[in-house]
């Protein structure tokens, strides 16, 4: 048997679920048990998600991260957007703490979940923007994947 680990500890293929175990105790962990080491490489390869099943030909998919440094009590966000028929763009910036600055979202303390939070507001933000003002809303198929 061999045992498909795609979100764990450290992600692969096992040959024991001795080995295998280990790897999803403690957290949210997606593992299957297959027959062909071929079908486990398959499964672990795919993508992963922490919520909904990513959707089919999305129109765009975006990818968001947060980060902040102890040392230096900052945080930052970012978004990577990634489109078929234009080119990916790259959005980036510091948690603002600053209550008058107009990209204030509420956060308090420079944190990493302030830096998640953030990505996927700019991310939102993003996609408003890019829809322009119209009377009929606009109808798309996007993956938002976030790590948090």
């Amino acid at each position: 048997m061999f045992y498909g680990v795609r979100l764990g500890h450290v992600p692969g293929v096992y040959t024991s679920w001795k080995d295998a175990q280990p790897q999803t105790i403690g957290i949210r962990s997606d593992f299957k048990r297959f027959k062909t080491r071929q079908k486990a490489e398959a499964y672990v390869s795919q993508p992963v998600s922490l919520g909904q099943t990513p959707l089919s030909s999305p129109d765009a998919v975006f990818y968001t991260d947060g980060s902040a440094s102890l040392a230096s009590g900052t945080a930052g966000w970012g978004v990577y957007l990634t489109r078929a028929s234009a080119r990916p763009v790259s959005l980036w910036g510091s948690v603002v703490t600053d209550r008058s600055d107009s990209d204030w979202i509420r956060a308090f303390l420079p944190t990493n979940n302030t830096g998640e939070i953030g990505a996927f507001y700019h991310a939102l933000k993003w996609i408003r923007i890019s829809d322009g003002i119209s009377s009929k809303p606009v109808r798309r198929r996007l993956n938002l994947i976030t790590d948090s």
